[in-house]
């Protein structure tokens, strides 16, 4: 018998430790949407993008306003990037060294302006090499540079809301930020174009999160090639609340390959944690049962899904703009949305999910965008079929800690911990 218990513990042990638990810290960013406001620009871009819908631009994803960002590590040595950790795409793609850059012109040359002359050549502080490319002041990846880089030179491109990105695809060493889960084998886009959207992010590229039927040119997702390593096979996002601030690191945490018992309220055996199914694995997407807001009640059930990669809430518009006018905003077209005054205390909005309500408060829904106090929701069209009609962002991951359950297509939540809550 003690033989059988040591031989157990032995196994335990060697199990252990390959199973691995690694949490990646965010850092909260200025939005699209509101970098182009303070300009006084949102309007003449949302009518921009409007035309390029019409045009028949597909779209998987919309950058607009992206708010987090996190690390991920590719080669040997490391070489590290921003960027948007995102469960709306299933991609990863970074720039690679061949995007941007003028010949014969270092980076610096572009910002150094009057004295450029001292420094550079005549053409690298000229009009025509100053006209940045998106790739420029980028993080690129150097594929010369890593000893462990398997070329693969397939054509690659994908189309978002904000742009596209394409170039060819590449394999090497790819790391969850700095940590020992990492898979030596994948695939990944090195961008030669970006969009010029990309220009105005501090983001270098995408790392996309989502299943393997949403990625372009069927990529396996680094999620579903880490997942034998990791202790659990799913990961956990907690953004923390940090009303206007931008800018500023720890904006969140990632953990993948466990439950985050410390950010997020799960109870004793993980009890407060509330699972409903995927209803497709595409999307990290589920059933919505209705939504409520003071007296305004929609029971109508929807596919939703939950999204990283926005910092706002999307969905019909009908509904929202019911929401708006039950909450008491109005719109405001210089930047997009509903607004309020900034010394409201507005009603929770309340979204029942697998029969169980979820309260989002107002300092969760509510973001300071050029001084006005909005509402964070937004109409969007998905059109008919059992694809999402709503998207849930920020304030709903800010609000509830969501567990993305990849072993058993499930997805969880848990009331998020916030300082002085």
């Amino acid at each position: 018998m003690q033989i059988v218990l040591a031989l157990c513990a032995l196994i335990a042990l060697f199990a252990s430790s390959y199973a691995e638990v690694v949490q990646v810290p965010l850092h909260r960013i200025k939005t699209l949407r509101q970098r182009l406001a303070e300009e006084g620009k949102w309007q003449a871009y949302e009518a921009a993008r409007e035309q390029s819908r019409a045009h028949g631009a597909q779209t998987t994803s919309d950058y607009g306003d992206l708010e987090y960002v996190g690390a991920v590590y590719i080669g040997t040595p490391v070489q590290r990037f921003n960027a948007i950790l995102d469960t709306g795409s299933s991609n990863l793609w970074v720039p690679d060294k061949s995007c941007g850059g003028k010949p014969g012109c270092p980076d610096y040359c572009a910002n150094l302006q009057n004295v450029c002359s001292q420094f550079c050549t005549a053409f690298c502080c000229s009009k025509e090499a100053r006209d940045q490319n998106p790739c420029d002041n980028k993080h690129r990846y150097n594929s010369s540079a890593s000893s462990t880089y398997v070329k693969n030179g397939q054509g690659w491109s994908i189309q978002y809301g904000t742009g596209s990105a394409s170039g060819f695809l590449g394999q090497d060493v790819v790391c969850l930020g700095e940590s020992k889960i990492c898979y030596k084998k994948q695939v990944f886009g090195q961008a030669t174009e970006i969009a010029a959207f990309f220009a105005a992010q501090p983001v270098d590229g995408i790392l996309g999160l989502g299943w393997p039927a949403l990625a372009v040119d069927s990529v396996p997702p680094i999620i579903q090639n880490v997942l034998p390593t990791l202790d659990a096979k799913l990961f956990t996002v907690w953004l923390d609340q940090k009303g206007a601030a931008q800018n500023v690191p720890g904006g969140g945490i990632y953990t993948y390959g466990a439950i985050d018992t410390v950010n997020c309220q799960t109870g004793t055996n993980f009890a407060n944690v509330k699972y409903v199914p995927v209803s497709s694995q595409t999307y990290w997407q589920f059933l919505m049962n209705g939504v409520q807001v003071g007296t305004y009640t929609s029971n109508t059930a929807s596919q939703v899904i939950s999204d990283t990669g926005t910092s706002l809430i999307g969905g019909p518009p009908s509904i929202i703009t019911s929401i708006a006018t039950a909450l008491g905003g109005t719109i405001d077209n210089s930047i997009g949305l509903y607004t309020l005054p900034c010394t409201a205390k507005p009603a929770d909005i309340v979204l029942t999910i697998g029969g169980i309500k979820y309260n989002l408060h107002y300092k969760n829904y509510m973001v300071s965008i050029n001084g006005a106090c909005a509402i964070g929701i937004f109409g969007v069209n998905f059109g008919s079929g059992f694809g999402p009609q709503w998207i849930l962002g920020d304030p709903f991951i800010r609000s509830y800690c969501n567990i993305y359950d990849v072993g058993q297509a499930r997805i969880g939540f848990a009331l998020a911990n916030h300082k002085g809550q």
